[in-house]
């Protein structure tokens, strides 16, 4: 039973990876498809020609990776039940409903454009198609990240645990915002797709929040992982548990996963061993660790914010402006002053006053208290 289960769990982030790769390959060729076609006066750019090879090839990596999880599914009768049972069935129809509310909607657009705005048949219908697709992937996505979470996660206190996944404001920013690329992938920082929040605690946000490992269970405290055991990075596959060996699945950002796709060929043949050879060294940091956690009040907030506002402005005024400078080939200069004086200096003061935010935010946000706090402190009032 125990082989099934990492068996099924494989498949499944196969299945995720497949959605994540068919869902982003037909995103950006067919807005580029639409784009070249409909929305620009002269068609056949090379560029937007390139775009949509590129996003094509993407698509059909991620329908071939689908396919030979469905397949493999099917020729396994205790798969095949696992894989359908109540919940699947659930997530499909969702999937399904997604798709038609949103060719309803985007007709409906069409509709009202119709009265001021003439329009060609063959742009409505391939607009509606694509967002109609784009939705049932991604609802099917979010349902299918969803439906591992109850697959391979064990139940949790529901009255003493706040469940944190994707969904939450901060695990989405991980996804989504482009700067998070760099760290994933020069740093290896990974953030995992579970954590608990123990609400009933006294202590501050980040002295309560805790990593579920998926293969044997336990909870950890989130000093496992910390920069004084010397794991903090270096996490490119995902946060190795000490207790079984397993590898705790972490959220990926997006732009991450475009620049693995684009240098796949690369390195996919390495894989196997890089990731072999990680693990022995993980299981060699993980031999004598220090889980006495760091407090709230020891964490150097002002240094974080240093290194934020450094950071971004280092990259915003030298590497994006010198990448613009070059990509426009010199237009861009007669617009923003390259690395003009006065612009220097605007920048620095923006991203100063970004760190100082920036940590302020973060000293609050891992500051929080729990319920129990709450609680006490009406007690007291009262």
């Amino acid at each position: 039973m125990e082989e099934l289960q990492e068996l099924a769990e494989r498949l499944e982030n196969k299945k995720l990876v497949g959605l994540k790769l068919t869902l982003f390959g037909f995103a950006l060729g067919g807005l580029f498809r639409i784009i070249d076609a409909h929305l620009i006066s002269v068609s056949g750019n090379t560029t937007f020609l390139i775009l949509q090879i590129i996003g094509g090839v993407i698509f059909l990596m991620g329908l071939s990776q689908l396919i030979l999880v469905g397949i493999k599914v099917r020729g396994d009768s205790l798969l095949k039940q696992l894989f359908n049972d109540e919940l699947s069935a659930q997530t499909r129809m969702k999937t399904w409903k997604a798709g038609f509310i949103a060719v309803v909607v985007t007709q409906t657009v069409f509709i009202a454009i119709s009265s001021f705005q003439p329009y060609g048949a063959l742009m409505a219908a391939e607009i509606t198609i694509y967002v109609a697709f784009c939705a049932s992937v991604g609802a099917g996505l979010i349902e299918e990240e969803l439906l591992a979470i109850n697959f391979f996660y064990p139940d949790f206190d529901e009255e003493k645990y706040e469940v944190w996944n994707w969904r939450k404001f901060s695990f989405f920013h991980w996804i989504v915002n482009p700067g998070i690329a760099i760290n994933e992938l020069l740093i290896g920082q990974r953030v995992p797709k579970v954590m608990l929040i123990d609400k009933q605690s006294d202590k501050a946000w980040m002295e309560r929040s805790y990593t579920p490992c998926p293969h044997c269970g336990t909870v950890h405290q989130n000093a496992v992982w910390s920069k004084k055991n010397k794991n903090l990075f270096g996490n490119w596959y995902g946060l190795y548990c000490p207790d079984c060996g397993g590898v705790i699945p972490c959220l990926s950002n997006i732009f991450t996963r475009i620049i693995r796709i684009i240098t796949y060929p690369l390195w996919f043949w390495k894989k196997d061993d890089l990731k072999a050879r990680w693990i022995e060294k993980q299981k060699l940091k993980s031999q004598n660790l220090d889980l006495t956690p760091m407090t709230h009040d020891e964490v150097n907030w002002k240094k974080i914010g240093f290194k934020f506002g450094a950071w971004m402005f280092i990259f915003m005024t030298i590497f994006f402006q010198g990448f613009l400078y070059v990509f426009d080939e010199g237009k861009l200069k007669g617009e923003i002053p390259f690395f003009d004086l006065r612009f220097i200096l605007i920048n620095l003061v923006v991203w100063s006053l970004a760190g100082w935010g920036f940590s302020a935010f973060l000293k609050y946000y891992s500051g929080r208290k729990g319920q129990k706090a709450g609680t006490d402190t009406q007690k007291q009032t009262v």
